[in-house]
């Protein structure tokens, strides 16, 4: 099923979160980081496993915060975007 709903980078997009407009993706991210931050808290040492990580939309605000973000995800599509999205940082892995 994902594999179909993320042929291209705005399908990938659109089923992530109802757009494929690149600044609401970002918004939703940096809500998801509130929430994230509200409830666990994410902090420098930290490694984050993130599941279904698609994208990569909460993973583009979580990384920069923590040691190391682990995105996996079933659909290879979603994957390479992620990757796209995440490459300036280096402290990044999908799986």
């Amino acid at each position: 099923m994902w594999a179909a709903l993320s042929d291209t980078h705005d399908r990938a997009k659109l089923s992530v979160t109802g757009t494929a407009e690149e600044a609401q993706l970002l918004a939703s991210g940096a809500v998801s980081l509130v929430a994230l931050q509200q409830t666990i808290g994410i902090h420098p040492g930290d490694v984050v496993l993130e599941v279904g990580c698609g994208v990569g939309r909460v993973g583009r605000h979580v990384a920069p915060l923590c040691q190391q973000w682990i995105g996996c995800d079933v659909s290879a599509n979603m994957l390479r975007f992620a990757a796209e999205r995440l490459r300036d940082l280096p402290n990044v892995e999908l799986r």
